[in-house]
């Protein structure tokens, strides 16, 4: 098996040479959440460069990078969502039940085709590389048959995150843990998660603490970065002060608190326009919200990722929504596109933001679920446009030193060396 070193100017040295890494992801059809996309397709694009090479498997087929970004936002523009059905408490376990059901289905499917190919042992991959998902041991199988280390990339626990969303699994839950997700955990060489709270819940269960490593997601934008001018002429709004926000339209994002911010705020000769880009459930209440405030908004739906970099570039400040109890124990992608672009970000003094940002130094941050803080701090960036521009700079400096997967990369290296040594 090669070993990973690094040279003397941080990239990986594959010692032997041989195979490119191996990625192992869900199809579209398993995996809806856009954002997520755009994460696996920046591990992909910095593997492919840190290791000249990237192979990227999925149940539906092989993909490359750029078409694993492609599957971010690939819906049609402004198209209308409806909002999610209410189901009764027994009905809504047992959807719960046969969707677990189909994914144990899906990846023993996954698994035994992934056996059958005819993949050289010994063959020198530097590691197989896995989203976690329930019941997936595809790529822990394909490492091991390989001889090569076995990384584990964790969004969050599925059943302790689907806790904090509020849906339950009575009875099975606590099993499901056991079988499903402990024993990739347990064996895995390296555990990447996006944040510590995802940390700590990985290590309570199972995941070698010696073998975790945090890496928040990450922005990679494009080059030559867009000045967003063509958005804001599109869309009339060349002389208003634009308020930004990136995302998919779903109840725990709060945006009703963005809008009620937005509607006290008094910005002398300045009109406010919210550019919200997305789509999902919520989308067309939070748009009637803003008629019902008299606020003007522009609302393009959702776009592909590569345009998106377009419409930050449009705001003259971006907005993170947060409500009083809300729990950021994920990384927020929006957030480092936002600092990315070197816009100045209003967000919530909470988890990853609380850790890594400084109120009034690279960001303005704000007590989560305080309304009229937001509407402060939006007051504040659009009354000093200097000072709003060094904020900017500043967080696009934070975002550098602090969310570089090239750096994710080394480290994931020294892991991988010290697992080598140990098996």
């Amino acid at each position: 098996m090669a070993e990973a070193s690094s040279g003397t100017d941080g990239a990986a040295v594959v010692l032997g040479g041989g195979a490119p890494p191996i990625m192992v992801v869900p199809s579209r059809s398993q995996l809806a959440a856009g954002a997520v996309w755009v994460t696996i397709a920046n591990w992909a694009d910095a593997i492919e460069a840190h290791h000249g090479g990237v192979e990227i498997v999925t149940p539906a087929g092989p993909l490359t990078p750029a078409l694993a970004r492609s599957e971010a936002f690939g819906g049609a523009v402004n198209r209308p969502v409806g909002p999610s059905p209410a189901y009764g408490r027994l009905t809504g376990h047992l959807r719960v039940l046969a969707k677990d059901v189909r994914s144990a289905l899906r990846a023993v499917r996954f698994a035994c085709h992934e056996r059958s190919r005819r993949r050289r042992p010994g063959a020198d991959v530097p590691f197989v590389w896995q989203h976690h998902d329930l019941f997936q041991f595809a790529g822990l199988l394909m490492a091991r048959r390989l001889g090569s280390p076995f990384v584990l990339f964790v969004d969050a626990p599925i059943v302790w995150e689907a806790r904090r969303w509020g849906v339950t699994r009575p009875g099975w839950g606590g099993a499901l843990e056991r079988v499903a997700e402990r024993p990739l955990l347990r064996r895995a060489d390296a555990v990447l998660c996006v944040s510590s709270a995802v940390a700590d819940a990985s290590i309570h269960r199972g995941a070698r603490p010696e073998r975790v490593l945090v890496t928040p997601c990450t922005a990679s934008v494009p080059q030559p970065a867009p000045d967003g001018g063509s958005v804001r002429r599109t869309h009339g709004i060349e002389d208003d002060f634009v308020i930004g926000w990136v995302g998919s339209f779903r109840a725990f994002h709060a945006l009703d608190l963005l809008v009620d911010a937005v509607a006290d705020v008094e910005l002398g000769g300045a009109r406010p326009v919210l550019l919200l880009v997305g789509d999902g459930p919520d989308r067309d209440r939070i748009l009637g919200l803003c008629a019902e405030r008299g606020l003007g908004v522009v609302a393009p739906g959702s776009v592909p990722h590569d345009e998106v970099f377009a419409y930050i570039a449009a705001f003259d400040c971006a907005v993170l929504t947060a409500p009083a109890d809300g729990d950021f124990h994920y990384s927020p992608l929006k957030l480092k596109e936002y600092l990315a672009m070197g816009v100045p970000v209003v967000a919530p003094d909470v988890g990853e933001m609380h850790a890594v940002l400084r109120d009034g130094e690279d960001a303005y941050l704000y007590p989560p679920g305080d309304v009229k803080a937001v509407s402060a701090r939006l007051e504040l960036a659009a009354s000093d446009p200097v000072r709003r521009a060094a904020i900017g700079r500043a967080g696009r400096a934070t975002a550098e030193r602090s969310f570089d997967i090239r750096d994710q990369l080394v480290a994931l290296d020294a892991v991988l060396r010290r697992a080598n040594r140990a098996r």
